[in-house]
């Protein structure tokens, strides 16, 4: 896929974007899991895995802008 993976689910940006979605939706899903999951166990490192996403994906939106500013 030239545009991107992100691009494709997020922006709808060729004929691929449901199935993009489809598995952008099932990522996020096992993240959320994985998350709830830990927290059952350890609420601190359940902490520390949310911050982990939080600033994931503030740095793909960060440098997702970042690319696009430049065209």
């Amino acid at each position: 896929m030239e545009d991107g993976f992100l691009s494709v689910a997020l922006d709808d940006a060729n004929q691929y974007g449901p199935h993009a979605m489809i598995i952008l939706l099932g990522f996020v899903s096992i993240m959320t899991g994985l998350a709830l999951g830990i927290a059952m166990i350890n609420p601190i490192i359940a902490a520390v895995v949310a911050a982990g996403i939080v600033i994931g994906v503030f740095v793909v939106a960060t440098v997702k802008k970042s690319t696009n500013s430049h065209d």
